[in-house]
């Protein structure tokens, strides 16, 4: 898989995989597998996007939650920006998120 090759953690390879394949069955190509060789795999090479970071999160001062992606692909960020945000949500009714340092989200 290229996102392996580019150095990317199976999981997370997985992630962002079905996240472009997903794009693409639904018809919006343009965030879809084409991303890799025309963006994905260019940030790599010149160290843009790190592939294997992992996204931080930082909810001590709830509801108000920040997402790192730590320059990392944006929808590992995004995912975790979205989980952080339910389940502040949940606790407190209400969750602002804010997201710093995350690629390309793609169509998530």
């Amino acid at each position: 898989m290229l996102l392996e090759a580019l150095g990317t953690p199976g999981p997370a390879a997985a992630q962002v995989a079905a996240s472009l394949v997903d794009a693409d069955l639904c018809g919006h190509a343009s965030h879809g597998v084409v991303r890799l060789a025309t963006m994905y795999a260019p940030m790599v090479e010149d160290g843009t996007l790190d592939p294997t970071a992992t996204p931080t999160v930082d909810d001590a001062e709830r509801p108000r939650v920040r997402v790192d992606g730590n320059r990392g692909f944006g929808q590992r960020t995004g995912r975790a920006a979205v989980d952080a945000g339910v389940e502040v949500a949940a606790e407190r009714g209400v969750a602002a998120v804010g997201v710093k340092n995350g690629a390309h989200m793609g169509r998530i």
